[in-house]
This record gives C-alpha cells, structure tokens and sequence, in this order.
C-alpha cells in the first residue's frame, strides 16, 4: 500500500487500518516506509481513519500525516491492563498516546476514542506531566467527540484540551466501578463540566456517577437541546446514580436544568424510580410555555421522548395513556413525539414523525 504513488491517491477521502502492532515493527525498515509515509494521507476536504492499535505502539512510526484528517477513530483490541505497577504505567501512556496524537490533528472534526480497559483502582487516577505534554491541546474545528468507557480515562484529561465549537459529547462506561467517582474524582464529570457550555447534544451514561455528581452535570448544560441519559443493564449499587423524582423536578422549576432541551431520551435502569405518574408531570411542565417578563419563552419546549426500559412489563407502565387522560393540562402537545420500549418490544410512536437519529440507543 505504501508503495502507491500519492498522485494515485489524491481523491482518498476514506481509509480504515487495523494495524497489527508486531506485524508493522517488523516490516517498518521497508525501503518503501521513509518516502511513501509523508504522502499516505495528503490533506483533502476530508479524510476519515479508523485504527485499532496494541497500546505499546508508538505514535510517530505510524505512516500518516496526521494533518490530514478530519474524522479518527481510534480503538484497541480488548486489551486489558493488569493491577500491577508496570502495566498501571502503560494504562497512563495510553492516555498520553491519545492526546498526542490529538496535538497532531489540528483540523479533526469528528473522534471517537474507543479506551482500552485498564487496571482499576480504589483511588482516582491522575494524568501527569511526566507522561504527556501539559500544554493545552487546541482543536479549533472539533464538534464531535465520543470516548467509550469514560471511566477508563484518567484525571486531567478534559483540562489539556481546549474544543471551542464542540456540540456533539458521548461519555459512555462499560465496566461498572461499585464505587463511583464523585466531584472532581470522576473524570466523566470533568468532560461535562469543562465543555458543557457549548453543548447541543449529549449522551450521559450515568452509571459511573453519584447522584450528586449526575446533578452537576446536568447542571453543566445550559443550551443542550438532545440529551441522552443512560442507566446500567445489569445489577446497581446503592452508591451509583438513579433518575429520581428529586431529579426531574430540578429538571422542571423556573430555574430548571438544561433549560433548552427539546429532546430527552432515558434508557433505565434497575435504579431509577420514575413511574408514568412523575413522567407525566415532567412532559406537562416542559410543555407549558415559560414565559419571562419581556413575553419571550425563557425555556424550549420539549419535543420528544424517548424511553427504553429493562426489566419492566408495558402493561405496568402506561405513560402513553395517563399523558392522553391528563392532555387538557398542557397548553399545546402538537408535534410532541412519545416512544416507548420494552426490552426488545417498541410501542409505535404516538404520532407519525421522522424520528431524531441522536435519540437511538
């Protein structure tokens, strides 16, 4: 491949390598390595790459110029860090290897950084600078950023990138921690609270948040209009985050949380304790129009919901039908859309609308 002259190779816009860490160290002396690899991606109007790595490669002897893209997405096999020292170093490189390569996509709109399972430990972990450079990373044109398995990515991450058009954040978790991080232990919570303000869209998995902390993150999204909140699958810990009854009604109040959300999608788990009674009371008061002094509407309306369930039987949930008996309450429901799931059973939708890509699961 690296033998393809780059005038061959000037309308490139996609290119998707797995690469095989001791497969590519051994074959890096080719005669071919040195003189194709500044030429491999030559800026276009947009270059996409997908690699999957082994964690002990090393960044600078990959053939790329990494100028040149725009979309990266950057994943390992299930590698997974032992708990011993040495390898707890590793998981700490890893990190540093993500932001570096960050530092040398300076036009990257879209990344989606898929971490590797690292060791685990009681303690927050904090990325230092003897590890990864401590100037701050600045990513000018990035709207999209997605990290699976947030709670594998060390403290002070978020705070060496600086995103000033970001609009699209995914924090996902995958390992559940029985003791999740609070305040500014949890890194999940420093992503959402260093790029919050900018925010049209996000997806929460809270499963690795306190209720405190699942609170302040909301707190953090000031002008997010799609939001998707997450639970867990499986078992819970009474320690981790629920969407409550508490919660919702700060989600209601004059001074309510994520003031401009049109568009809510919740997937709960065994945690959470909404009944279609508080949904119903949610949708009625982010239906009615709040108005302000000067007759503009202070808050968004919402739009749609979306609700997917684990463990629970449609018959013992009825939000569809309580909403209709209570429908004289809201001053307007035209162009709302309820969709209801149930394990792998989808109530169809309320009314007939194209639906929103951002709220699939």
């Amino acid at each position: 491949m690296l033998n393809i002259p780059a005038a061959h190779t000037q309308w490139l816009e996609r290119l998707d390598i797995t690469l095989v860490y001791d497969f590519f160290s051994s074959h890096k002396d080719s005669p071919y390595y040195s003189g194709s690899a500044p030429d491999l991606l030559k800026p276009v109007k947009s270059n996409s790459l997908n690699l999957m790595l082994h964690p002990e490669v090393e960044m600078e002897e990959m053939p790329i110029n990494w100028s040149g893209l725009t979309h990266l997405t950057l994943s390992t096999r299930r590698y997974h860090f032992q708990t011993i020292s040495p390898q707890g170093f590793e998981a700490l490189e890893w990190t540093g290897m993500c932001l570096s390569l960050l530092s040398s996509c300076p036009n990257i709109e879209y990344c989606d950084f898929q971490m590797p399972r690292l060791w685990s430990s009681s303690e927050p972990w904090q990325l230092t600078d003897n590890v990864t450079t401590a100037r701050i990373i600045s990513l000018p044109n990035l709207r999209y950023l997605k990290i699976s398995r947030i709670s594998e990515v060390p403290l002070g991450f978020a705070s060496r990138l600086e995103l000033p058009v970001l609009e699209n954040l995914t924090l996902m978790c995958e390992y559940t921690d029985p003791e999740p991080k609070e305040g500014s232990q949890s890194s999940l919570l420093e992503f959402v609270q260093r790029f919050g303000p900018t925010l049209l869209k996000s997806t929460i998995h809270y499963i690795d948040l306190t209720q405190q902390s699942l609170y302040e993150c909301l707190q953090s999204l000031p002008n997010v209009a799609t939001l998707r909140l997450t639970g867990e699958r499986g078992c819970s810990f009474s320690q981790h985050a629920g969407l409550t009854v508490e919660l919702l009604k700060k989600m209601n109040g004059n001074k309510r949380l994520c003031p401009k959300l049109q568009n809510l999608a919740l997937r709960l788990g065994s945690r959470d304790d909404l009944t279609h009674a508080v949904l119903t009371d949610f949708i009625i008061a982010r239906r009615s129009a709040a108005r302000s002094n000067s007759g503009q509407s202070s808050n968004a309306t919402l739009r749609s919901l979306k609700i997917k369930l684990h463990g629970t039987s449609d018959s013992k949930f009825t939000l569809r039908e309580n909403l209709a008996l209570r429908r004289a309450e809201i001053e307007d429901l035209e162009g709302f859309v309820l969709t209801e799931e149930f394990g792998s059973r989808q109530r169809p939708p309320w009314e007939i609308r194209a639906a929103d890509p951002d709220l699939n699961f």
